[in-house]
């Protein structure tokens, strides 16, 4: 099966979360860095 060249890469993605988080915690009341938040939402996409 051919990726398509269309999609995000794993790298694209990543940066997207991260630019997300960090938007989301700079609202303030946080208790997660924006690295941490990304890997939670990264598993929870994941299913793990």
């Amino acid at each position: 099966m051919c990726p398509d060249a269309s999609a995000p890469t794993f790298d694209q993605l990543y940066e997207e979360l991260k630019r997300i988080a960090h938007r989301q915690l700079a609202a303030g009341g946080a208790t997660l860095q924006t690295t941490g938040l990304v890997h939670e939402a990264w598993l929870k996409l994941a299913g793990a």
